[in-house]
């Protein structure tokens, strides 16, 4: 039986943004483990290579909520270019021209 306990994603095509391009870059693989108590995946691991997926132990998670309002311009642009569907949905707000009523 196959372990169904852990949930592996492995990143495709992933946009490595740095101001120096001479930085080598491993995909990521991206781990969950089942939490019995609420049936969801929660995280539990980040590694490079599916060949080995321990991690290190002094690893650890850290994550920020970032508000709606912080997401100005020169934050997003910082991700994503102006051509990109999230960047154009979240500062190109245009109407259809629909009435009210």
């Amino acid at each position: 039986m196959p372990d169904s306990t852990t949930l592996v994603l492995k990143a495709t095509s992933p946009r490595f943004i740095s101001e120096n391009d001479k930085i080598k870059f491993d995909t990521p693989v991206f781990l969950f483990t089942n939490n019995p108590a609420t049936g969801y995946f929660d995280p539990s691991g980040v590694v490079i290579s599916e060949q080995n997926m321990a991690m290190p132990a002094n690893t650890f998670f850290s994550a920020e909520l970032i508000e709606g309002t912080a997401l100005n311009k020169d934050f997003v642009l910082q991700f994503f270019s102006e051509d990109e569907d999230f960047y154009v949905n979240l500062f190109n707000n245009k109407t259809r021209g629909l009435g009210s009523g």
